[in-house]
């Protein structure tokens, strides 16, 4: 994890707290080391998402040229996905920023010009983007997107973890994280199959939230396979 900005990638089926995930990371960004500097957070949700009600301040595309408090807990409403991208490149410092069902703007055709200047500005501008995702297969993510996602949440998907696409890297290691998921899932109720693991691309290590943070450990130690750190070298 870069501690200048991130692209997160969560991925997830309906009704496995994907969202709420978001939300919780989120606010992992406004205590601890980020305490005296919070990072502002911005949900796009074009869909009207009913898990976003309680966000009750709706801004519009003008007032993000404008510094919003330190504090600020905002949405946006709007189903025009690339000027909502150009306005946080461009205007939108120090926050993470909530894409709620990424899928429908990505896909796995060609990115446009707004999402790859988007995709570029994490590290200058302090950004945490927070993409989600329903699976890894089909049109739903492309291969370039995944490759710039150097942190990934992950839940119970429809994807089989024994075949992944290709695009999905590292692919063993995702799919055994996969597994995992599944397996702990298999002893939850129906409606509570919420197990989640976070994997760290660059620093190679896996996360698991307790009540309060997100406890990482070591991916050599976790990985039964694991000989040695991965590169992540995006281009």
């Amino acid at each position: 994890m870069n501690p200048k900005g991130n692209v997160w990638g969560f991925f997830g089926t309906r009704n496995t707290g994907k969202t709420y995930e978001a939300l919780q990371l989120s606010l992992d960004f406004r205590v601890g080391a980020f305490k005296n500097n919070p990072k502002r957070i911005i949900v796009f949700d074009h869909s009207n998402n009913s898990s976003y009600k309680e966000i009750t301040k709706v801004v519009t595309f003008e007032e993000l040229e404008r510094p919003m408090p330190k504090n600020a807990v905002v949405k946006l409403q709007s189903d025009d996905y690339d000027k909502f991208s150009y306005y946080c490149s461009n205007y939108v410092k120090n926050a993470v920023v909530i894409y709620d069902d990424a899928g429908s703007f990505f896909g796995s055709g060609a990115m446009t010009k707004a999402q790859k200047q988007l995709l570029k500005t994490p590290k200058n501008n302090g950004l945490e983007l927070l993409l989600q995702f329903h699976y890894f297969g089909g049109t739903e993510v492309s291969p370039d997107l995944l490759k710039m996602m150097n942190m990934l949440v992950l839940k119970e998907t429809s994807d089989d973890f024994n075949d992944l696409p290709t695009k999905v890297q590292p692919r063993k290691e995702i799919a055994y994280l996969m597994y995992d998921i599944a397996v702990q899932n298999t002893e939850l109720p129906e409606n509570k199959k919420w197990t989640t693991r976070y994997f760290d691309k660059e620093e190679y290590r896996v996360g698991v939230r307790n009540t309060e943070q997100v406890e990482w450990i070591d991916g050599k130690k976790y990985f039964p396979f694991a000989q040695q750190k991965l590169e992540f070298n995006p281009k």
